[in-house]
C-alpha cells in the first residue's frame, strides 16, 4: 500500500483536530489575529480598491449568504470572502509571519473565508477558531518549504497569493464538514487556482490587494467543488508537475516542514502584528526612525540629512529606483517605499492608514524629506537579512549634530511584540472608521470570548445593530 501524499496527511490532520487539543496560547493568539484582521477590513471600507470590488460583487446579485464587511450587503459566501480578503489586505496593516520563518500573510487568506462561511453556516466559536488555525497552519507550512522571501525575491511570486489558497481550501473544507479525502481533493483543485505576481511593485498597482481576495474565494470554491464530486490530484504538492516543482523549482524546497511536528508546533505562534501601514520588512528601520525622533524630540525641519543602513535586497526592492520611491506615484508605491515611510515618521510622527494617502503623497514637505533619505547597504546586515532584521538610522541635524539609533528588530516582531492592549487599541482605531464606540467594545468582548460563542454570525449582528 502506497504512503499518503502530503495533501492527504494535512487533510487527515485538519479533520481530526479538536479544540481541546489546542494550547491556550494558540487559542489566545488566534483570537487576537481574528480581531486584528477584522479591524483592517473595517478600516478599508473607503479605499477605492475595496469600493470597486464591492460594487462589482453587489452588481452580480445572487443568494444572500454572507456579509461584505463595512457595507453589510449579503452576497454568496465565496464573493463575500473575495471582497473581505481584498479589504483585509488593502491598508498593509494585516498580520504576517515572522521573517525568521517565511514571508507570508496568512491572516488575509484565513479570516475572510472563515468569516464568510462561518456566518453562512452559523458556525460556533470553537469550530471557527479551529478553522482559522488550520488556514494559518497550512499556508505557512507550504510557504516555509523555501527560505524566507525566496518565492518573492527569487521567483517573482507573491507568497501569500500562491500558498494562501491551500490554507483557505483546507479551512473551508473543515467548516463544511468534508471528509479528509474530500479536503485532499479540494487541495488538488486549488493547485490549479493558485496565482499571484509581485509585478505590482513595478507600477504601484492594486493587484497585491486582489491576491488575498482571490485566494479566499477560490479556497471556498475548491471545497464546494470537492463536496460535489469534482476531482483533483492528491499529489498536488510534491508531484512531478505539482505546486512545489512548478512554483519553487526542483531542489529549492524542503518537504519535511509540511508535516514535521504537526500538531505540536503551531505556525500562528510565529505571527507578528503591524504598527505601521507598510510592508513588513520596512518596520525595522521605521522602528529605529520613530525611536530616534521620540528620543531627541526631532522635528523634520531640524534634519539636514538621514542615512538608513539596511540589507541590499531591501534597497533593491523598497528604495530603488530612488526617483520613484522618494516620490511615490500611488498609495501602493508609498506603502512599499522605505524613503517615503521614513519621511512620514519624521514629518507626521506616524506611518498609519491616514498617512498613506494621496494628500501625503503630494505633500511637498514630505517629498522633500524623502529625498534626503540615503539607503546604504550594510555587509553585516546582508549576511542575516531577512531572518534577522537589524537596522540603523543616522541623522545629521542642521546644527551639526550626528544622532544614531540602531535596532535589532522591529516593533511588532516576536522579539519586540505588540501587547494585547496595543492590539485592542489598534483595532479600536481602525474599527472607528466604520462602526460606533459601543459596537467596538461589544465586538472586542465577543472576540475575546470567541470559544464560548454558539454562533459566529452574531458578530455581524453586533456590527449592524442600529
Amino acid at each position: 500500500m502506497s504512503s499518503k501524499t502530503y495533501a492527504e496527511k494535512l487533510s487527515d490532520f485538519a479533520v481530526a483536530l479538536r479544540f481541546e487539543e489546542l494550547p491556550g496560547d494558540v487559542v489566545a493568539m488566534t483570537k487576537l489575529s481574528i480581531m486584528d484582521n477584522l479591524g483592517c477590513m473595517l478600516a478599508a471600507r473607503e479605499q477605492d480598491s475595496v469600493r470597486i470590488v464591492a460594487d462589482m460583487v453587489r452588481s452580480f446579485g445572487g443568494i444572500q449568504q454572507s456579509s461584505i464587511i463595512g457595507y453589510w450587503d449579503k452576497v454568496p459566501a465565496p464573493w463575500a470572502a473575495y471582497c473581505n480578503g481584498v479589504a483585509n489586505h488593502s491598508i498593509e496593516l494585516d498580520d504576517h509571519i515572522s521573517h525568521k520563518h517565511s514571508l507570508s500573510h496568512p491572516g488575509v487568506v484565513s479570516v475572510p473565508p472563515a468569516m464568510a462561511l462561518g456566518e453562512h453556516l452559523h458556525t460556533d466559536g470553537k469550530e471557527f477558531v479551529i478553522s482559522v488555525i488550520l488556514g494559518y497552519e497550512v499556508t505557512c507550512r507550504i510557504n516555509r518549504t523555501v527560505p524566507p522571501g525566496f518565492e518573492n525575491f527569487e521567483r517573482g511570486f507573491h507568497g501569500t497569493a500562491i500558498t494562501g489558497p491551500f490554507g483557505a481550501a483546507v479551512l473551508a473544507g473543515r467548516l463544511m464538514g468534508l471528509s479528509a479525502d474530500q479536503i485532499a481533493t479540494a487541495m488538488g483543485i486549488i493547485g490549479s487556482l493558485a496565482a499571484g505576481s509581485s509585478e505590482f511593485k513595478a507600477s504601484g498597482a492594486w493587484t497585491k490587494r486582489l491576491h488575498a481576495g482571490t485566494a479566499s474565494k477560490n479556497g471556498i470554491l475548491a471545497a464546494l467543488l470537492a463536496q460535489s464530486g469534482f476531482t483533483g490530484p492528491h499529489t498536488v504538492l510534491e508531484g512531478k508537475h505539482g505546486f512545489l516543482n512548478s512554483y519553487f523549482g526542483k531542489g529549492n524546497y524542503d518537504t519535511s516542514v509540511l508535516t514535521e511536528k504537526l500538531g505540536s508546533t503551531w505556525e500562528i505562534r510565529f505571527i507578528q502584528y503591524k504598527p505601521f501601514a507598510c510592508a513588513g520588512v520596512i518596520h525595522s528601520p521605521a522602528t529605529a526612525a520613530l525611536n530616534l525622533k521620540n528620543k531627541h524630540g526631532l522635528k523634520a525641519e531640524e534634519i539636514a540629512g538621514i542615512q538608513i543602513r539596511t540589507a541590499q535586497k531591501m534597497i533593491n526592492n523598497f528604495a530603488e529606483p530612488f526617483e520613484i520611491k522618494s516620490k511615490p506615484r500611488s498609495v501602493v508605491d508609498a506603502q512599499f517605499s522605505l524613503p517615503f515611510t521614513i519621511a512620514l515618521i519624521f514629518c507626521n510622527g506616524s506611518a498609519m492608514v491616514d498617512d498613506y494617502t494621496e494628500t501625503c503623497i503630494a505633500d511637498e514637505n514630505i517629498r522633500r524629506f524623502a529625498g534626503l533619505v540615503k539607503c546604504i547597504p550594510d555587509p553585516e546586515i546582508n549576511k542575516v537579512w531577512p531572518k534577522d532584521e537589524p537596522s540603523a538610522v543616522i541623522v545629521q541635524t542642521v546644527d551639526g549634530r550626528v544622532l544614531e539609533e540602531r535596532v535589532s528588530c522591529a516593533k511588532g516582531s516576536l522579539e519586540y511584540p505588540m501587547t494585547k492592549e496595543e492590539l485592542i487599541e489598534k483595532y479600536t482605531t481602525l474599527a472607528a472608521k466604520t462602526i460606533r464606540d459601543d459596537q467596538i467594545s461589544r465586538s472586542v468582548d465577543f472576540l475575546m470570548n470567541l470559544e464560548n460563542e454558539p454562533d459566529i454570525s452574531k458578530l455581524i449582528d453586533i456590527f449592524t445593530t442600529t
